[in-house]
């Protein structure tokens, strides 16, 4: 057994298993993480609509990751030099680190030598062994005494935790909520609610599949389906976090209808994919405009 705790969490991202598994591993709540989960962007620049919507305008990057885990979970992530996780050697036995490297190169990964994705995973020494731990993409923990897959890594984080944490816990909860609470509001007056409209009136005049998305028949990587996957995955897990900030009930109970309505969403989409042809377009369309309309209230009752 080594010091990293491998439990699959299916609605978060292969970041967000990695500092799940991390705070797993040193007994910390990790809900903080979700503070930017209720999201959307829609680009009409892109040419189909499934790489069109996205969960967030930029995306969140390894950056803001750091920032949120320093912050709001008392864990430090700090870059290293890349030399220093080529080689087992170079690995210190009792400590996590964060890899990031191509999915293109991953070999256990779903994208493996077909599409290329920022990819993580954590990494540990145990003796003369490393143990890899993926919950995002692998169901096995992989143990090696080979250094001959290091090279494909691109970067290399120490994840270690703060002294402090325990003692600014509750100070940190507060300053989640008066975060999240500011976040939701930008999100209200930048019109996010009013790109899901867009959304849906441009799903709704879909003629042809190619319309819908790129790589429509690999349903594990198509765009549509991975991307609302995750804006359905986010909608459940900021059920967490208020529930963790202790929101009123009335409030996650809406936020559990909307989750439930992109779930719908999500699986008319697969059987669209899987028919190979624009299925119940129309229905589609009004579940997108309604889950606007309810998300849009439930934020003007909390900001506005």
């Amino acid at each position: 057994m080594g010091k990293i705790c491998y439990r699959r969490y299916n609605t978060l991202n292969c970041i967000e298993n990695c500092i799940a598994n991390i705070c797993d591993s040193y007994k910390v709540e990790f809900t903080p993480l979700f503070l930017y989960s209720w999201d959307f962007c829609y680009d009409e620049r892109e040419a189909t609509i499934g790489e069109r919507i996205r969960l967030h305008d930029q995306g969140l990057n390894i950056v803001d990751y750091i920032v949120l885990s320093q912050m709001y979970l008392g864990i430090d992530i700090r870059e290293i030099p890349l030399q220093k996780v080529f080689s087992i050697d170079n690995l210190e036995e009792d400590e996590i680190y964060l890899i990031n490297l191509d999915s293109f190169n991953c070999f256990w990964n779903e994208a493996y030598r077909k599409y290329h994705y920022s990819h993580f995973y954590l990494m540990e020494r145990i003796s003369n062994k490393i143990r890899e731990v993926d919950s995002f993409s692998s169901y096995d923990v992989l143990s090696s005494d080979s250094n001959s897959h290091l090279n494909c890594i691109e970067k290399g984080y120490i994840c270690l935790m703060q002294t402090d944490y325990e003692s600014e816990k509750i100070r940190r909860l507060q300053c989640i909520k008066e975060r999240l609470l500011e976040f939701l509001s930008d999100n209200y007056y930048r019109g996010i609610y009013d790109q899901i409209r867009e959304f849906a009136r441009d799903i709704g005049r879909v003629k042809t599949i190619d319309e819908l998305t790129p790589q429509a028949s690999d349903l594990i990587n198509t765009q549509i389906l991975r991307r609302l996957s995750y804006i359905a995955n986010s909608r459940y897990n900021i059920i967490l976090l208020l529930q963790k900030l202790q929101f009123n009930q009335a409030v996650i109970d809406q936020m559990n209808l909307i989750y439930e309505k992109w779930e719908i969403i999500k699986n008319y989409s697969i059987k669209m994919l899987i028919s190979k042809k624009v299925y119940k377009i129309t229905l589609i369309r009004d579940l997108i405009m309604d889950v606007a309309d309810h998300e849009d209230r439930l934020v003007k009752k909390l900001v506005i």
